[in-house]
């Protein structure tokens, strides 16, 4: 009976451990949902946050609805570029304790004379790059007095400064080149024309559908039919030869006899006939200009007449004057001669004269000025070079790049963003083992945090935009910094005049109670006097000596008790 009962009391001890550890297994569950739960909760709200902070930054500083678009573009599409270019260094061995960030971003100017990437654009970013001095802005560009530590590549040369100024204007001909080619005059007409008739032709198309009334019986099927000429497939096609012409006479014998059977007067059938011919005359010339405007010298005006390379290294990582500026220019030339064999570089600079000032060579900057040369687009070379990188060595990060893809369309935002990616990773790949292995400096990239940083969503988006109207120009940085010393100075004389004006208070509150103890030197008047000398032993050691010799020699004149000296209840100097 006791076994029983033992027994009955150890199957009872287990169950109860059994049942405490399935409390446990799901308390532990509850709680592992719960922080789940919070941490998607955080992430949403992060994301929410990051979305207004940048929607924000594009609203206030987007040169264009253009420029704010390939932005968020950019952060909608991009990929964590930081993670794959740290497992490249780390294959190639590549760890250094000193690692940096850079910027590297792409301008592709168009053949229009006005926008944020005009030729107008273009002109300045050239007149800025070539340190022409009397375009140079409002705006503190660069140091004159450093100019001469600059390097330049033109014609196939690599030139100093004053070697590339004596030659400037030969060296900047090419704009002229590209503006006389974009202003072309039969061009212009052209393209005038071809607008003109595109919108005739589109404008007696709408008039055409209404020859007959929507009441009547074979409106339907008349429609049908009619839709049929201006359908893609048929758009080029030429309906003044046979057989397509046989099909516009029997429609055209078709309209006349409905057109009877309507009772129509002969005038008012005139004109509705005279609407349809309208409209094939109006077509045929539309396709005959489209066809001209193969010969035009620019095709359109929207494509890239210069695509402009910029590599900074940012003032805070501080000097780099070990590094051979003309190695670096050459490293950056050399990648797009090697990778874009259609193009041609027009000009190429690096600036060494964009420091804080004439002591600190920070802020070293290249920028590389390509035309897409001969019968490729530039979007056609730049997605080709995409294409072949992201197979060689992204195949698994850009598997987007590699289906087929026609670069005579219109690329979606993903895949310029994944090209732009690509690109970006190819060169500074490029710059560290060419120039930063040789100094053991490692080149890495923002990571997304910091990517998400509000001046640096500012920065990418006013790549773009003029120089003085730039929140992240260097003229704004070197002004922020006057600006906050300026405040700082105000700040300090401020709470220097209010430490002034509390010491004087309490300075004539020491004197009088040394005054008061004077008039009555007790051990009473000599504890309260004391009481008033708390900034006795702040002051000056010098003062501090003179104010204790004068109540000393006070003290002795006037024989006073020892118990009631002053000068034995202040802590010597």
């Amino acid at each position: 009976m006791n076994n029983d009962n033992e027994k009955k009391t150890k199957n009872e001890v287990d169950f109860e451990r059994g049942m405490r550890e399935i409390d446990k297994s799901k308390s532990r569950a509850s709680k592992k949902a719960a922080e789940e739960q919070h941490e998607a909760y955080k992430s949403e709200k992060e994301r929410l946050e990051f979305e207004t902070l940048l929607k924000d930054a594009a609203n206030k500083s987007a040169a264009s609805a253009k420029s704010k678009n390939r932005v968020l573009n950019n952060f909608a599409y991009r990929k964590d570029i930081a993670q794959i270019f740290r497992q490249n260094n780390a294959s190639n061995g590549i760890d250094y304790k000193r690692n940096i960030t850079v910027r590297y971003s792409s301008i592709n100017y168009n053949h229009r004379n006005n926008g944020d990437l005009s030729l107008n654009a273009l002109e300045s970013s050239l007149n800025h790059s070539a340190r022409l001095e009397e375009k140079k802005r409002r705006v503190e560009e660069w140091l004159d007095s450093q100019s001469h530590k600059n390097i330049y590549y033109a014609d196939g040369k690599y030139l100093a400064h004053q070697d590339f100024v004596q030659k400037r204007e030969q060296y900047l001909s090419f704009f002229n080149e590209v503006q006389q080619a974009a202003n072309n005059k039969s061009d212009q007409k052209n393209r005038s024309d071809l607008c003109k008739y595109s919108r005739y032709r589109s404008s007696y198309f709408s008039k055409i559908k209404k020859l007959l009334p929507p009441t009547y019986p074979e409106y339907e099927k008349f429609i049908e039919q009619i839709s049929k000429l201006e359908q893609p497939k048929n758009k080029t096609v030429d309906l003044s030869k046979e057989p397509h012409s046989a099909s516009v006479d029997r429609l055209r014998t078709y309209l006349d006899r409905q057109y009877q059977q309507l009772g129509l007067s002969p005038k008012h059938k005139a004109n509705k006939l005279r609407v349809f011919d309208n409209y094939l005359s109006h077509r045929l010339k539309h396709q005959e200009l489209k066809a001209s405007s193969a010969n035009r010298t620019v095709k359109n005006l929207n494509s890239t007449s210069i695509s402009e390379q910029v590599f900074k290294i940012p003032h805070r990582h501080g000097e780099f004057k070990s590094i051979d500026k003309k190695k670096l220019l050459e490293s950056c030339v050399s990648f797009f001669e090697q990778n874009f064999d259609g193009a041609k570089i027009k000009l190429a600079a690096l600036h060494a004269d964009e420091g804080m000032n004439d002591d600190l060579e920070t802020g070293l900057n290249a920028h590389i000025f390509i035309s897409p040369g001969g019968n490729t687009r530039w979007s056609e070379q730049y997605l080709s070079f995409a294409q072949k990188q992201a197979k060689t060595h992204y195949s698994e990060q850009f598997p987007e790049l590699a289906t087929s893809i026609d670069p005579s369309k219109k690329l979606p935002p993903q895949i310029l963003v994944a090209c732009g990616q690509i690109l970006q990773l190819s060169f500074i790949q490029h710059l560290q083992e060419k120039v930063f292995n040789n100094h053991g400096i490692g080149i890495k990239f923002l990571e997304e945090k910091e990517r998400s940083d509000f001046k640096n969503i500012v920065g990418m988006i006013e790549e773009s935009m003029p120089l003085h109207m730039r929140q992240q120009s260097r003229w704004n940085m070197l002004n922020d910094k006057s600006n906050e010393l300026s405040q700082n100075i105000v700040l300090q004389s401020e709470q220097l005049e209010a430490i002034n004006c509390v010491t004087e208070k309490k300075q004539k509150k020491m004197l009088e109670a040394i005054d008061i103890w004077k008039l009555q030197p007790t051990p009473e008047t000599a504890s309260l006097t004391l009481f008033q000398l708390e900034m006795i032993d702040e002051l000056p050691e010098p003062v501090r000596t003179a104010l204790l010799a004068e109540i000393t020699s006070f003290e002795q004149r006037n024989n006073i008790d020892s118990d009631a000296k002053l000068s034995n209840r202040i802590s010597k100097p």
